[in-house]
């Protein structure tokens, strides 16, 4: 809902792109990367994280 919500204010130039384990190259400018963890019982806890050069926001 977040991606959607950020691509829909910029005219929905961007793609999602899930899962790039394997993927070996540089992002293109119109990419955005999304990435679910999912791990032991934990039920309702969520981290948004915007990852740029030199800094990252949670």
């Amino acid at each position: 809902m977040l991606a959607n919500a950020i691509n829909e204010e910029l005219n929905n130039e961007y793609s999602y792109v899930f899962d790039r384990q394997r993927v070996r190259e540089k992002r293109t400018k119109k990419e955005i990367g999304l990435h679910a963890v999912r791990g032991g019982t934990i039920a309702g806890e969520h981290d948004i994280i915007f990852a740029g050069r030199d800094e990252v926001i949670k």
